[in-house]
């Protein structure tokens, strides 16, 4: 029985930790980072967006990854959460890795073939679901623990 409770404790702990961690980072680049795409020379774009990526795909896969898996895990262990709530958060959780996967990921590789300005535009405007999303993550998971 406790080590339940100390598994659920570490995984509401790692979900809460690793939204709190994306949203800052989200925020970050959908204010500075994506917008200052359109200050990059258009003969250096191309390599800048590239290098965006690169950089940016350690700071935010193993953190996503964590997320997902406890998501999950945590509906297994569970007892003390209600299941629409495990279930709503394992949701957002996929809503974002839909975001990533299908919206920006797909954007960052037009960029990296053929920038310009209008895809910089619509990577800053698709992008706002993503920050939304993780900042009302990181707002639940601090409910849930001043509610304790």
């Amino acid at each position: 029985m406790l080590e339940k409770f100390v598994m659920l404790e570490f995984l509401a702990l790692s979900q809460l930790v690793v939204s709190l961690y994306m949203t800052g980072l989200i925020w970050i680049i959908q204010r500075v980072h994506y917008p200052s795409f359109l200050w990059i020379p258009e003969s250096k774009a191309r390599k800048f967006s590239k290098f965006h990526s690169q950089r940016l795909l350690p700071l935010t896969a193993p953190f996503m990854f964590v997320e997902i898996v406890g998501a999950i895990a945590l509906i297994f262990v569970s007892s003390s959460l209600s299941t629409s709530f495990l279930y709503g958060n394992l949701l957002t959780v996929l809503i974002l890795w839909g975001l990533t996967l299908f919206v920006s990921m797909p954007l960052h590789l037009k960029l990296q073939k053929q920038f310009n300005s209008q895809l910089c535009r619509k990577l800053v405007l698709t992008n706002w679901p993503r920050t939304f999303v993780w900042t009302a993550r990181s707002v639940v998971w601090l409910a849930v623990f001043a509610g304790r």
